[in-house]
C-alpha cells in the first residue's frame, strides 16, 4: 500500500464492478492508497454507482499520475483534513 493511490476495494464489489467496466482491471498496475484523487472528488463510496463514478477518476489518475500530481493530491488531503471537510 502507498500514500495515494486508488483505494482498495472489496473482492465482493470488484467482481460487480468488473461485470460493468472491465476497465477496473487497469487498476492492478497500481498499489492502493490511503487517499486518492477519487476520494478527493468523489468521497465516500457505498454504493456500485457511486463506486463506477470512483473508477473514472481512478483511471484520470492513472493517466496522469506524477509527483506533482501526487503532491496536489496530499496537499487537499491535508487541507481537506485541517478544514473539517468530510470525505
Amino acid at each position: 500500500m502507498s500514500f495515494i493511490g486508488p483505494r482498495p476495494e472489496r473482492k465482493f464489489y470488484i467482481d460487480q464492478i468488473m461485470e460493468r467496466d472491465p476497465r477496473y482491471r487497469y487498476l492492478y498496475q497500481i498499489r492502493p492508497g490511503v487517499t486518492s484523487y477519487a476520494t478527493l472528488y468523489n468521497g465516500y463510496t457505498d454504493t456500485v454507482d457511486k463506486m463506477l463514478r470512483r473508477l473514472r477518476y481512478d483511471l484520470f489518475y492513472l493517466e496522469h499520475r506524477s509527483w506533482l500530481f501526487d503532491f496536489k493530491i496530499l496537499v487537499k488531503t491535508f487541507l481537506n483534513i485541517a478544514f473539517g471537510k468530510k470525505f
